[in-house]
């Protein structure tokens, strides 16, 4: 299996500005937020990963800790209720948000809908 950083590069990065974009498109789009160093991040990165390998499923990567958008991305995770990090946001008709490390791969496959 490969490491986190090799794990969070198969996702696509993207700032709090697209992170917004992909929301209001409603169409299924699938955001993670969180930050490599954090030890719950560590333990659920793996299982997102696994899950979008298995769906074929793209993820999108938003940095929680990215300095050149601190403000956005506080506003961002306010608006959207993800007090704390890993948080997953999936943009379909109506917009989810889970923030809880603990979640199996069958969980967060049901999240995405895969």
């Amino acid at each position: 299996m490969s490491n986190i950083q090799e794990q969070l590069d198969s996702f696509t990065s993207i700032d709090p500005a697209k992170a917004e974009s992909l929301i209001q498109e409603r169409n299924g789009n699938i955001i993670f937020v969180g930050r490599p160093n954090c030890p719950f991040c560590q333990k659920f990165i793996p299982k997102l990963y696994q899950v979008a390998q298995e769906h074929q499923l793209n993820v999108y990567y938003l940095f929680s800790q990215d300095p050149r958008y601190a403000k956005e991305i506080q506003d961002f995770r306010q608006k959207y209720g993800v007090e704390t990090v890993p948080g997953l946001i999936y943009a379909g008709e109506e917009v989810k948000v889970r923030c809880d490390s603990s979640m199996t791969e069958t969980k967060i496959a049901e999240f995405v809908q895969a």
